[in-house]
């Protein structure tokens, strides 16, 4: 897949266990960008601070936490409540899988961007493989998208791959005047082995091995 880079100073990523190691991480990655002003949809305790100079104007939206940078937004029923262009950056980090109206709150990220958009979201076609072959560490994933006995309040609408992930953040971005210039998604080792890319060619031949290679898949767009 080809896509255009820009000569940012985007590191690689590390394996994080929790939110708090994630966001170190992305911030090392992303902070050539992490400038001037950033909206932070879905900012869970805003730990994002932590790491950020004190001249950036920073906001969050989420739910659940009484944090005094973040507004509290049910982002099923409320738009994104700020102005057109209003900040430099928009992160919006594994939040899109879990809302039903995912098209309108894409549309609102470009809206209030002035430049730049940060997305991650998981690749579920790579978790249920995991699942499959790794039940045992990987049955977290599932409970995503499995039937519990009591509802879970942490649940994931959607069940892609990483091709229409792509295509999505893509084309829903050239409808709103933004363009892919960066992306990244951990392969872990297996995916990569030769027996497994044989097999695929000769047993499955219509199926993108990539649709399933990817792990949780970053991507950075620009507004043009």
């Amino acid at each position: 897949m080809k896509i255009v880079k820009k000569s940012m100073n985007f590191k690689k990523i590390l394996k994080y266990k929790n939110r708090k190691e994630k966001i170190e991480v992305f911030y090392n990655r992303y902070k050539d960008i992490l400038v001037n002003s950033i909206l932070d949809v879905g900012a869970d305790e805003c730990y994002l601070l932590n790491y950020l100079p004190k001249n950036i104007k920073y906001k969050g939206i989420g739910l659940g936490s009484d944090n005094q940078n973040l507004i509290n937004i049910n982002l099923e029923k409320e738009k994104i409540p700020f102005a057109d262009n209003t900040y430099y950056t928009v992160i919006c980090l594994d939040v899109l899988e879990h809302l039903d109206n995912i098209h309108e709150i894409f549309d609102e990220l470009c809206r209030v961007s002035s430049k730049y958009i940060i997305i991650s979201l998981p690749n579920p076609y790579n978790d249920f493989m995991n699942f499959i072959f790794r039940s045992s560490k990987y049955n977290k994933n599932l409970k995503f998208y499995g039937l519990t006995t009591e509802k879970e309040s942490d649940r994931h609408k959607w069940f892609f791959s990483f091709s229409e992930a792509n295509n999505f953040i893509k084309e829903r971005g050239i409808k709103n005047n933004f363009r892919i210039i960066d992306f990244y998604s951990k392969i872990e080792g297996k995916w990569n082995s030769v027996f497994i890319k044989i097999f695929f060619k000769l047993f499955f031949r219509k199926i993108n091995l990539e649709d399933f290679s990817h792990g949780t898949m970053w991507w950075v767009l620009e507004k043009e």
